[in-house]
């Protein structure tokens, strides 16, 4: 079944971050060893988990269905979902820099995103709350098949 909505934002920064580490670790590398065959081991045994660790980390997929909203990132295997029954409120809000990317606890709510700037946040009807961050933060509100009065605008709120 096709998902009423269905969104994938990709953080550039996390790309630029990975390409700047992966020069680091070239220059750590292969400065004092040379290219020898033990070099190379050693770069792809440093270098390969930080590319799959930032891939993962760098893709925030967000569906929304007739039931539920998921969203996961990479390629999936690790997934979060929500019944759109337990969703209590929604609001608008800023993710700032200091975040960062991934997945982050805070005294507020959990926080899953793979770029600052704009994103959703869902209080469930437990009174927990979590914050998606989204490129598209109107499409994904008016995805959700909330009361529009629901709807709250906390930008302001850092």
């Amino acid at each position: 079944m096709q998902p009423a909505y269905f969104h994938s934002q990709y953080g550039r920064g996390a790309f630029v971050c990975q390409l700047a580490m992966i020069a680091l670790m070239s220059i750590a590398i292969f400065y004092p060893l040379g290219f020898r065959p033990m070099s190379l081991v050693i770069f792809a045994v440093v270098v390969v988990p930080i590319v799959i660790v930032h891939y993962v980390a760098s893709l925030l997929t967000i569906e929304v269905s007739g039931t539920e909203l998921r969203w996961y990132f990479g390629l999936g295997l690790w997934r979060k979902r929500v019944s759109l029954t337990e969703i209590a409120s929604l609001a608008r809000v800023h993710l700032p820099w200091w975040y960062g990317i991934g997945v982050k606890y805070t005294p507020r709510a959990w926080i899953y995103l793979v770029a600052p700037g704009e994103g959703i946040e869902i209080t469930l009807t437990s009174g927990k709350a979590l914050r998606i961050g989204t490129d598209d933060a109107e499409g994904l509100l008016a995805a959700l098949p909330m009361n529009h009065s629901d709807h709250h605008d906390r930008r302001h709120l850092r």
